[in-house]
């Protein structure tokens, strides 16, 4: 099986498919079902609040944006107010999380089985630039955590990491297509899990 799944995973591109890149749960299957409940005890677990930029802000679902975040940290969390509805930040900006709204991923996640099925499910594609390409064209807003990996390794608690000098592709992308970029800042993400720095030379080489 999990030989099947390798290949699956080496082998398929359903990850750099735009067309119907949304949330692709269903209640009636049973692996959907089973992920649908972890990641709802996850959101119970880790309450997020969505604080705008001012008390009247909104943001017109028909405009196509690139949610930007930061940082990283082990997990990106605020990454999760745009996977469904529901969510926080879908209840104070109705109409953006279900309208053409798709997650980018490194592309080595989708390589990885049970990784790859669980980025799937939600509304996740690969980031590189073809696919960026081809989602922006198909008038998809996009939401993204800009500093990827290096940020992610770089994490420390009690204290904010930022990797963006050579992280400028999202801008780039949003200026070639006139989308609004809207920059999200997860506080407190950054102290959620405990990190080391032992062997950081190396692991950032990797």
């Amino acid at each position: 099986v999990l030989l099947i799944n390798m290949a699956v995973a080496i082998t398929d591109t359903s990850h750099r498919a735009v067309e119907g890149a949304d949330y692709r749960y269903n209640r009636s299957r049973y692996l959907d079902d089973a992920a649908g409940k972890f990641w709802d005890s996850c959101e119970d677990y880790i309450t997020t609040t969505v604080v705008p930029w001012k008390e009247n802000a909104t943001l017109d679902p028909k405009r196509q944006y690139i949610f930007a975040c930061h940082p990283h940290g082990i997990h990106c969390t605020p990454l999760g107010q745009f996977h469904c509805k529901g969510t926080p930040f879908d209840k104070r900006f109705p109409g953006i999380c279900d309208n053409k709204l798709s997650g980018l991923a490194a592309s080595i996640v989708f390589k990885l089985p049970g990784v790859r099925e669980f980025f799937l499910l939600l509304n996740y594609i690969d980031a590189s630039r073809a696919v960026v390409e081809d989602a922006l064209e198909a008038h998809r807003s996009l939401f993204i955590c800009t500093g990827s990996g290096e940020e992610s390794l770089l994490t420390k608690r009690g204290e904010d990491i930022l990797v963006l000098s050579r992280r400028r592709g999202f801008i780039r992308m949003a200026l070639m297509y006139g989308c609004d970029i809207v920059p999200i800042f997860g506080i407190g993400n950054s102290d959620l899990f405990a990190t080391y720095s032992w062997g950081m030379d190396f692991r950032m080489w990797m």
